[in-house]
């Protein structure tokens, strides 16, 4: 069972959606007990940074997912979420030892490719590697633990990332067709 935190209605049902149409058993929650009690967690993207922060504290989230030592995807801000800061001013979940910067200009609704930079259990399988990011409001440089990057107006911005058993993903797989599927199947995999 992948648990989906409960962060933002709309991008967790869009994600469910997807995972249910590839036969992955899974939950929208912010439950304790659900949340503890799943094999996989995913942090998904989110529209309202500030907001979610204020769910992530009220909820207790802090403590419960990092008693949780099993595989989590962060999925774009997501993913963010999951560093020590965002911009280091709101605090993460602290799982990928860096902080995610502030893009200066956002971008919205916009494809990607990615450059493979070593193997990635994510990425397995992806032949073309076209993915929709909804919105690009804060990133990570490329790191040590990056396993791809893609260039956005000249900056060279870390594309996934896999550290232990945290995943990460700078786009949105829930809205890249085929390649997304590929690569919530993979997570479900791991």
């Amino acid at each position: 069972m992948i648990t989906i935190i409960d962060v933002d209605n709309t991008a967790c049902k869009n994600l469910q959606a997807v995972l249910s149409k590839l036969g992955i058993e899974n939950q929208i929650s912010h439950n304790e007990h659900k949340i503890i009690n799943s094999d996989k967690l995913i942090i998904p993207d989110c529209i309202d940074v500030l907001s979610v922060n204020k769910k992530i504290h009220l909820r207790n989230y802090c403590n419960i997912i990092r008693l949780f030592k099993k595989p989590i995807l962060g999925i774009n801000k997501g993913m963010n979420f999951m560093t020590e800061s965002l911009n280091e001013q709101i605090k993460g979940f602290g799982f990928f030892p860096l902080h995610s910067k502030q893009y200066e200009k956002v971008r919205e609704n916009f494809d990607i490719k990615l450059t493979k930079m070593k193997s990635s259990s994510l990425l397995s399988g992806i032949i073309h590697n076209g993915f929709l990011t909804s919105e690009l409001k804060y990133f990570l440089k490329p790191n040590e633990f990056a396993t791809s990057s893609f260039i956005n107006e000249k900056m060279e911005i870390c594309g996934t990332i896999e550290y232990k058993n945290y995943y990460g993903v700078q786009f949105n797989p829930e809205l890249s067709g085929r390649n997304g599927e590929i690569l919530l199947n993979n997570f479900n995999c791991i």
